[in-house]
């Protein structure tokens, strides 16, 4: 069964996260065929320091995931980061409000962010496959097939999946809003023993904690 985890970002050590979360709960085990319910970890990460990438939180991810797969365990990274990476590259201060110019950030901002991860993937022989999902690949059953084939081909090829929602053709109605939803339909679609979620907010809230205790 499939096993909610949620962390600090700030705070996380996602290795040992993994060893008290998963114990011997989660079998280990190497890619041989099809991919069943092997042990993957989707996580969803806002990488936001003030208006640009936070490069630095990027490459700490990274590296510790690079941690968890040499422990024997295979990921799978839900990353949000592409429109702050496109406002740096483009020159915007602040966080457009208007759908078209969040799109072109995240247009130009998925080159970089993939690029961000992939600089420290590729000193431990990794290589980053980026996949770019909209709400689409999960209501057509053609687009799921296919998505869920592609994700499972690269586990396969002990490649390192990174996905994000498509902003760029997203519209405001098809789109997901936030990573935690798209990490669990990925979480669902591959079977994954477990899903952790790391998140800059303390705990389990009944409300809204920026307007109550």
């Amino acid at each position: 069964r499939l096993q909610p985890v949620q962390a600090r970002a700030a705070e996380a050590d996602l290795a040992c996260a993994w060893r008290e979360v998963a114990g011997d709960g989660v079998e280990r085990g190497g890619l041989a065929g099809a991919v069943g319910a092997d042990e993957r970890q989707y996580l969803p990460l806002p990488h936001l320091e003030g208006r640009r990438l936070d490069r630095d939180q990027v490459a700490s991810l990274a590296r510790q995931i690079i941690a968890v797969r040499e422990a024997g365990s295979r990921v799978v990274l839900v990353s949000s980061g592409a429109v702050a990476a496109g406002m740096g590259l483009v020159g915007l201060d602040r966080r457009p409000v208007d759908l078209p110019t969040l799109q072109a950030c995240a247009a130009v901002g998925q080159s970089e962010l993939i690029q961000t991860y992939q600089r420290v993937f590729e000193g431990s022989g990794l290589a980053a496959g980026q996949i770019l999902l909209s709400q689409d690949d999960f209501v057509r059953r053609g687009h799921y097939l296919n998505a869920r084939t592609t994700l499972r081909r690269l586990l396969e090829l002990d490649a390192m999946p990174v996905i994000n929602e498509n902003d760029a053709v997203a519209t405001e109605e098809l789109s997901y809003g936030d990573n935690d939803h798209l990490a669990a339909l990925v979480a669902s679609m591959l079977d994954a023993q477990l899903l952790v979620l790391l998140s800059d907010v303390d705990g389990l809230y009944d409300g809204d904690p920026r307007v109550g205790s």
